[in-house]
């Protein structure tokens, strides 16, 4: 770890990322891994490539033994749809809070 993961359209473009890390910049430093960097170009959206890369790194991490994954976000109702449920909040370096969340893996 870290992965990183990319998704390309049929013209070969990126058109997404999103990646695995240890440890998120907040707080939180005692609980891993973390869901980061979820993008999906605007012209793509709606067509379910996020949850491509959600799930793909849900399957990932349950292979390399972990239980659980977390994400920190600013966003209200977008991750509960992919099972994270909100733990709490977090703090950046800078003071500035986050939403915390976590989901179970399972295969």
């Amino acid at each position: 770890m870290p992965y990183w993961y990319l998704l390309e359209d049929d013209d070969e473009q990126i058109t997404g990322c999103i990646g695995l890390i240890d440890h998120e910049f907040i707080s939180r430093t005692d609980i891993s891994p973390w869901l980061c960097s979820l993008y999906i170009e605007k012209h793509r959206r709606g067509k379910g490539l996020g949850s491509l890369l959600i799930e793909q790194v849900k399957q990932d991490a349950y292979r390399e033994g972990f239980k659980k994954v977390y994400l920190c976000t600013e966003l209200n109702m977008f991750y509960e749809k992919y099972d994270f449920h909100y733990i709490g909040e977090g703090f950046y370096p800078n003071g500035d809070s986050a939403k915390i969340y976590e989901t179970n893996l399972k295969e």
